[in-house]
């Protein structure tokens, strides 16, 4: 009777402890997706905002390209090394002029680059209707998946360009991943202690419940 009313405590507990823990690890990504979101967000509005404040100085410097393709340096300069923090390779900055010519792009060169105003990327479609845009799908640029968000960049009430931000797929599964793995590590710390707990209570509270049975 003993082991039974031992095995069927235990048996609840586990049973309360993994639907905690799948209670709290769905409400942690949640969290985390939405800081994610909040970080790429405020970098790009960052970055539209710089752009929109020095366009015509950006823009003033002398192209280089070929044929009709052009780049503006200043621009490709700026995404190749602002803003980007300690990790560069986690976030993708890129400019596209209104007419679909990339002007920057800190993960690729702009001159290899194809027409950008597609249906493909819808994002930068939105963007040049003066929309918040977004996309998840992967690059035909780098062949990579990634999350990107878009801004019109305006002057004078004139959408000249796009400032897009891109995180790829990997890293923000990293993070998710990383997170999944702590919880399951914390939740069987967790499971060995409170079952020896309760073995412990168990042999204590139910002491008089064996010498019964003996």
């Amino acid at each position: 009777l003993y082991t039974r009313l031992l095995v069927g405590n235990l048996v609840m507990l586990i049973a309360a402890l993994l639907l905690g823990g799948l209670v709290m690890r769905t409400l942690l990504s949640q969290m985390m997706s939405d800081h994610s979101e909040r970080s790429q967000t405020e970098l790009l509005q960052v970055f539209t905002t710089y752009m929109e404040d020095r366009w015509e100085d950006l823009r003033s410097a002398p192209t280089r390209g070929v044929s009709k393709i052009q780049v503006a340096p200043r621009i490709e300069d700026f995404c190749n090394r602002e803003l980007l923090g300690e990790n560069p390779e986690e976030k993708r900055l890129t400019v596209i002029n209104r007419d679909g010519t990339v002007l920057g792009d800190s993960a690729h060169d702009p001159l290899k680059m194809e027409d950008h105003n597609t249906p493909d990327r819808p994002e930068v479609q939105a963007a040049l209707k003066g929309e918040f845009g977004r996309d998840t799908r992967l690059s035909k640029t780098t062949g990579e998946s990634y999350r990107y968000f878009a801004l019109p960049v305006r002057r004078n009430g004139k959408i000249e360009a796009v400032c897009r931000v891109a995180m790829p797929v990997r890293s923000i599964k990293a993070e998710e991943d990383l997170l999944a793995n702590t919880l399951v590590m914390s939740l069987l710390l967790v499971l060995v202690v409170i079952t020896f707990l309760a073995i412990l209570v168990n042999w204590i509270w139910y002491k008089p419940l064996r010498t019964i049975t003996q």
